[in-house]
């Protein structure tokens, strides 16, 4: 009789003020000095109504319906529960670089899946979980836009990260033209968003925009640039045979305008570029 009403999970054998493991349970109760420690609880079973509920309020959230039984909707909450905060985990140590959004809205989500994992036994979660529909109804959603965000759309938005540092080094110039101006002003705008899952499928073509306008910019300055250095290196090259100079003296002229020409070769910098014309004038002189 005690067997079948344990399994029918009537009842729960209690031995030093703690609930016996079923695959435990044998080994007890066939050893009578352990027979006279054991205690036996009827034990206490959640309205069937409020189990639907919580069926109900799952489904809503996890979109899937859990199992009927006090039980296996335990285990299928727990089970739910542990992986969001598994995933929330992940995510803060992303947010907490300074680098992704929403650190605020996963830390909450965190306060609230440990609340409800805290509860060890089935009557007390289900409660608890009905108790907090509203949280975690609003925090449902913003988990969807989370999960879709770390696992999916985060290359999308280091792409765009990264593009912005590129592009702040030519800044003020692409900040005067009418097409890069406008685009880079809103590649700002979804990296400072509070919640930017919606735009960011903005990020490619915004980037292909400015990064056009960029490359034309650094190309037309590097061309003016080489220019005046192919120029220099020209006058050098008379004044070296004008001198009767040889290779040696040759080489040693060119020295410094070759360190420079590699430089605005690769510079992607239009300040750096002007510079190191800047700097050839010197090199020039110097030769």
């Amino acid at each position: 009789l005690v067997a079948r009403l344990l399994i029918l999970q009537e009842i729960q054998l209690v031995m030093d003020a703690a609930p016996i493991a079923l695959d435990r349970v044998y080994e007890n109760v066939t050893k009578s000095a352990k027979q006279r420690k054991i205690t036996v609880l009827r034990r206490k079973t959640t309205d069937p109504a409020v189990i639907q509920k919580a069926r109900n309020l799952g489904k809503n959230i996890f979109t899937v319906m859990g199992p009927d039984g006090e039980d296996a909707l335990f285990v299928f909450l727990q089970k739910r529960l542990q992986a969001w905060q598994d995933n929330l985990g992940h995510y803060k140590t992303l947010a907490d670089t300074g680098n992704y959004p929403s650190r605020d809205q996963i830390s909450d989500g965190l306060s609230l899946t440990k609340a409800l994992l805290a509860c060890d036994d089935a009557p007390k979660l289900i409660e608890r979980f009905n108790e907090r529909e509203k949280e975690l109804l609003d925090f449902s959603d913003e988990y969807s836009d989370l999960e879709h965000f770390y696992e999916h759309q985060r290359p999308t938005w280091d792409k765009l990260r990264t593009a912005c540092d590129r592009f702040k080094l030519n800044s003020l110039e692409l900040g005067r033209d009418e097409k890069a101006a406008p685009a880079l002003k809103r590649m700002q705008e979804i990296l400072s968003a509070p919640s930017p899952y919606g735009i960011i499928k903005e990020a490619e073509g915004l980037i292909t925009t400015v990064d056009a306008v960029n490359k034309q910019l650094v190309a037309d300055r590097r061309a003016s640039a080489l220019k005046v250095v192919a120029g220099l290196r020209e006058q050098i090259e008379k004044d070296v045979q004008a001198a009767g100079g040889d290779a040696d003296l040759r080489a040693r002229c060119m020295r410094g305008l070759d360190v420079i020409q590699k430089q605005v070769e690769s510079q992607e910098s239009l300040a750096h570029i002007a510079q190191a014309e800047r700097e050839a004038q010197w090199a020039f002189d110097a030769a």
